[in-house]
């Protein structure tokens, strides 16, 4: 008999103890729970005020009828504080700060009150009591928020707080107190009681104990009830038993690994988030996203500064080819259809484009280098990822090659590979439309004797003279070049012997009058012209051209110098 007493207390011993541990950890979840609620509460209350503040100050503040409700502000030291509306109505500027003591006024219907307090307030209303003394000094040492549940009432009160950080449209009013942008200015203190917390608390706390005490019964009955009727099974029942509470700890096993491992894997997540946001906020080249219809998804710092925004938010949630990519490259208009990097929504494979060009904010193309790949989810295209990289210097670079290719480096016009291939052009041209074509080549005169006397770097100036003087009296369609040391040549399109014979002379003639300073020395320079002329002659080339030219340059040369010559039957006639 005895035995069956301890046993049958032994019995509600233990499914007590499990129905009181399981009861604890239920309370405790569900206080948790009730914290976590008024903290999301405290967190609702302070990023609406937060977000009426920052629509006031962007406004630069609002003006509102100036009543007993809404007196002007005497901390408010600004130009136009109170102002009067053509027709009578006395209006009085309202402040972020202003606005939230207003606010508070309204909350605090609602039994939540909000306190703006900074440890050096404009207004001595707004000073702070100990505890948000505490939390300000906290706040300035990293702290983003401070939670507590207060005595007062009958079931405390329930306050939570969070700082205020300075932005350059605060200064207006608190650059005076020597804050900066980024400093702590003060915080905003919400409160309200903690009834509908214990009230929340109670209904479930008195639920979880009927459960439990109604559970406990249960058990505990039904052991008794087995124990009674079935004594001969005391071994089995001792079985059943165990494998209850087996069964118990495996589920609870179970559960437990199983939570762990879902925060492992939630951690897990959260870091290769992080992981990913960092390569894309630090990678070099421009990187944005694309859903099917074009609107950008997201775009990391790198492509937002390339294209001339300011944030991210000016292109997230907008057509962004009809921002960046609505041109091709050489200005005609493209429409989304066309778009390559868009196309890759549809057909799910990679492009990549080479020789692109991309439209910045200012309207300024900006050459890049694209690629574009689709994103899958369950074998679907979804969006598309589109990265760039900035080939504006390799352009550049491209260019100047291409310039120091055709130009003579010391007098900046065209060399003389360029020169006979631009001749040769001219010439098929000529013969194609049957118009006419003039060549003039120069040569120095006594060039060797001014290197000899005054030095190669006169020798120098004296050419770079020449070409600035000669360069104005060209039209935009004629050639001029280097063709030697002291050589160059002018190719004169649609031009007659006659037109280039008086062009000669009146460069020879401007030639003749230049002087040149180097050092102390000062001196002049002449010319001479050799002058040929391609009209009607058929099956002429580059070089039988140039060697008429040579030839009357010859000729002038022979003649004395400082001369126009030109070539052939006509320019010996024109001669004698």
């Amino acid at each position: 008999m005895k035995r069956t007493v301890f046993l049958w207390a032994l019995v509600a011993l233990v499914w007590g103890t499990v129905a009181y541990v399981t009861y604890l950890w239920n309370i405790k979840q569900i206080r948790d729970h009730g914290l976590e609620m008024a903290v999301m509460r405290g967190q609702l209350v302070y990023e609406l005020i937060q977000t009426s503040r920052k629509w006031n100050t962007q406004h630069g503040g609002v003006y509102v009828p100036a009543t007993d409700d809404s007196p002007p502000n005497p901390y408010l030291k600004v130009q136009d504080r109170d102002i009067t509306t053509p027709s009578g109505v006395a209006l009085t500027l309202v402040n972020p700060a202003y606005m939230t003591r207003q606010l508070g006024d309204l909350l605090a219907l609602g039994k939540v009150n909000i306190h703006l307090t900074s440890l050096n307030p404009l207004n001595p209303a707004n000073r702070a009591d100990a505890w948000e003394a505490e939390a300000l000094r906290a706040f300035e040492s990293g702290e983003t928020q401070r939670v507590t549940i207060a005595d007062g009432g009958a079931h405390g009160v329930f306050r939570f707080m969070a700082p205020l950080i300075v932005e350059e449209p605060c200064l207006t009013c608190h650059q005076v107190q020597g804050y900066r942008v980024g400093d702590v200015r003060g915080g905003l203190s919400v409160s309200f009681p903690g009834d509908y917390i214990v009230e929340f608390v109670s209904e479930r706390q008195s639920t979880v104990v009927g459960l439990h005490i109604l559970a406990f019964m249960a058990l505990t009955g039904l052991t008794w009830l087995s124990l009674g009727f079935f004594r001969s099974r005391v071994v089995g029942l001792e079985r059943e038993k165990q494998a209850r509470e087996q069964i118990i700890e495996q589920r609870t096993r179970d559960l437990e690994n199983e939570i762990s491992a879902r925060r492992k894997s939630e951690i897990i997540l959260a870091e290769r988030e992080e992981t990913i946001r960092s390569i894309l906020d630090n990678a070099g080249e421009g990187i944005y996203e694309i859903d099917p219809n074009g609107v950008c998804l997201m775009i990391n710092p790198a492509a937002v500064r390339m294209l001339g925004y300011d944030e991210p938010e000016d292109l997230i949630g907008k057509p962004i080819h009809q921002m960046v990519h609505h041109k091709h490259p050489d200005g005609e208009p493209m429409p989304l259809v066309q778009c390559a990097l868009h196309q890759v929504t549809r057909s799910g494979k990679a492009v990549t484009l080479s020789d692109e060009s991309l439209i910045r904010r200012d309207g300024t193309a900006l050459p890049v280098e694209c690629y574009s790949y689709p994103v899958l989810q369950d074998g679907h295209v979804v969006a598309a990822v589109v990265s760039f990289f900035d080939v504006s210097r390799q352009k550049h670079l491209e260019a100047e090659l291409r310039s120091m290719a055709i130009h003579d480096y010391l007098t900046q016009i065209f060399n003389r590979r360029y020169f006979m291939e631009r001749v040769a052009d001219e010439i098929e041209r000529t013969q194609r439309y049957d118009v006419s074509l003039s060549l003039l080549l120069f040569d120095l005169d006594h060039f060797k004797k001014i290197n000899d006397t005054y030095g190669h770097a006169a020798g120098d100036a004296a050419l770079v003279t020449f070409v600035d003087a000669i360069k104005p009296q060209l039209r935009a369609s004629d050639t001029f070049g280097r063709v030697g040391g002291e050589e160059f040549g002018v190719l004169l399109p649609n031009t007659s012997m006659d037109k280039a014979m008086v062009l000669a002379e009146r460069l020879r003639d401007l030639v003749s009058m230049l002087h040149v300073t180097s050092g102390e020395d000062t001196f002049g320079f002449t010319v001479s012209i050799g002058v040929t002329c391609v009209a009607g002659r058929k099956n002429m080339s580059m070089h039988d051209l140039v060697n008429e030219a040579d030839e009357a340059l010859y000729l002038a040369k022979k003649a004395g110098r400082d001369r126009v010559e030109l070539f052939g039957e006509v320019g010996r006639i024109l001669r004698n």
